[in-house]
């Protein structure tokens, strides 16, 4: 008995450890980086709703630093609202469905405008959209640096040099380079620290700084009350 419960149990570990031996292959060690930064970039630009913090800083002649802001906020659709410092200002604001709301922090009352024209995408992708960090016209460079802890996980590190695809920006910054994290399961990015140099004085620099989660979940953003 004992030599036929071993024939069937021997057999099952080699399985497991095999099994085993080839996630970790396949998760840990066969990254293919082009692979990996495309699929993590079509997983994030897709997602129908997601919720971030981003902190922009501008750095002049190599040395001194201006922190242009520093927001959080939360996206569904075309609704989203964001909140935190921009220019060293408190800032809030919502849009839904086709208003504005705006605080005033010197009176504390919100203000709102119809339409959606107020912010300018492109101007204010960071705080509204830091999705449009992400669209690339090429991708150049691309590197993997492995697994790099983030609080309690792990997760993928790409490295690369994209074109990036937004007029406005590409009015002002180039040299662009990029580091992702990328989660292992979702294969979306849940980080990402660009850095590019001004076109008009290439001693000036910007950072921008994005961390990003609950990509799909149900965010409901309501307007505020009235005050």
């Amino acid at each position: 008995m004992k030599v036929r419960w071993l024939w069937v149990v021997i057999p099952l570990l080699l399985i497991l450890l095999a099994a085993g031996g080839y996630y970790y292959y396949i998760e840990e060690i066969r990254v293919i980086p082009e692979e990996l930064v495309r699929e993590s970039l079509e997983n994030s630009l897709y997602a129908t709703s997601y919720r971030y913090k981003t902190v922009v800083t501008l750095k002049l002649d190599g040395q001194e630093e201006r922190q242009l802001s520093d927001v959080a906020g939360e996206k569904s659709g075309r609704d989203f609202h964001f909140k935190g410092k921009m220019l060293g200002q408190k800032v809030e604001v919502y849009q839904v469905d086709d208003s504005i709301y705006s605080l005033d922090p010197k009176t504390g009352r919100w203000m709102i405008t119809p339409g959606n024209d107020l912010f300018q995408p492109e101007i204010f992708m960071m705080e509204i959209n830091p999705m449009s960090n992400f669209r690339f016209t090429e991708i150049n460079n691309i590197e993997y640096h492995g697994l790099e802890k983030v609080g309690r996980k792990k997760y993928y590190m790409v490295s690369c040099e994209p074109v990036v695809k937004n007029n406005f920006i590409e009015k002002y910054w180039q040299d662009f380079r990029y580091r992702l994290w990328v989660d292992k399961r979702s294969r979306r990015i849940v980080r990402a620290e660009v850095y590019a140099k001004s076109i008009k004085d290439p001693q000036d620099s910007i950072n921008i700084s994005v961390e990003l989660s609950d990509f799909n979940k149900r965010i409901t953003i309501k307007p505020p009350e009235a005050n």
